[in-house]
């Protein structure tokens, strides 16, 4: 009963040892994706004169 306690628990370490890998890659690219985005939404913003209308009353 022990040794198959012992090889359950075994199990079930690796399975949340397989766990956190996969949370920890999740993060990453989450990560990643979010400074896409803000890279993307970011904006530059430039005065720029491109015709110029005068007028004279008579």
């Amino acid at each position: 009963m022990q040794r198959k306690a012992r090889k359950i628990e075994t199990k079930r370490e690796e399975a949340w040892r397989d766990y956190d890998l996969q949370a920890r890659e999740i993060e990453t690219r989450k990560d990643q994706l979010l400074d896409t985005v803000e890279e993307k939404l970011s904006t530059d913003v430039s005065d720029e004169m491109l015709f110029q209308l005068s007028w004279e009353v008579i």
